[in-house]
């Protein structure tokens, strides 16, 4: 996909998530705190790559656990945000450049992104990437949105289709679990919030506004907190199984027999 699309993004919100600032507002800080769980179950330190990492507020949430921390990005104005918000972090735009890393890494963070390599090869040869830089013991923590739904920026796939490519490349999915999603899933906590008709007039402002959008998000923030959820955020992911939807996913390199 083009960086165009991206920096566009970037132009319009701040950052590469949602279009709507709205469901930004309730949807990132749940994944953040999901992506710690999983960190801290999963994760023993060492050196974080933040693969896509967007305007870097996962990594940063994360930089207390790890030594070191570096952030990948095709879209330029998304990495200088995020290289803002992580002070010390290796930043690296070009894929090719993030392949002549010496270093393993620990733990990879792959939230989102792996949805929007439409071309079969290239999506190959990231994940041959990730299993040849993996450090042993290390895990790969990925979300992905699976759908049959055919899109311009985003595959038409399912939970197999990814888990199969990882597993061509020694990956195992030792973890799985379904993301609350605000299209298939409506959680009565974001239903309730989003048909408020003042979070539609902030989420139309801050696009139409820039000047005030960080009025206009401390506004949303506020309005997605409040009353959202206790600290029990497992309440957003999901045990049963379905194909479509969104998945948060954990792999690990699998053991060869002696």
């Amino acid at each position: 996909m083009s960086t165009n699309f991206w920096t566009k993004r970037v132009v319009d919100f701040g950052h590469t998530g949602w279009a709507d600032e709205a469901i930004y507002a309730f949807d990132q800080p749940i994944r953040i705190e999901i992506v710690d769980y999983l960190v801290k179950r999963f994760s023993k330190g060492g050196v974080l790559l933040d693969f896509g990492c967007g305007n870097g507020e996962f990594s940063n949430h994360e930089k207390k656990r790890f030594n070191k921390i570096v952030l990948y990005d095709t879209c330029k104005e998304v990495l200088a945000i995020a290289s803002q918000l992580n002070s010390g972090a290796k930043c690296i735009s070009n894929f090719n450049n993030l392949l002549e890393e010496k270093e393993k890494f620990n733990t990879i963070l792959s939230i989102t992104v792996l949805q929007h390599i439409l071309e079969d090869t290239e999506l190959d040869r990231v994940i041959s990437f990730m299993s040849k830089k993996l450090a042993d013991g290390g895990c790969i923590i990925v979300m992905e949105q699976f759908h049959s739904r055919k899109s311009e920026y985003i595959r038409s796939w399912n939970v197999e289709d990814l888990q199969n490519i990882f597993q061509k490349h020694g990956l195992k999915c030792v973890c799985s679990y379904n993301f609350y999603e605000n299209g298939i899933y409506k959680d009565p906590i974001f239903k309730k919030y989003y048909s408020r008709l003042d979070i539609y007039i902030f989420s139309h402002l801050y696009k139409r506004i820039p000047q005030f959008r960080k009025i206009f998000r401390r506004i949303l923030n506020f309005s997605a907190k409040k009353g959202k959820y206790s600290s029990d955020i497992k309440r957003f992911l999901f045990m049963f199984d379905n194909r479509e939807g969104d998945k948060f996913l954990v792999f690990q390199k699998m053991k060869t027999e002696e």
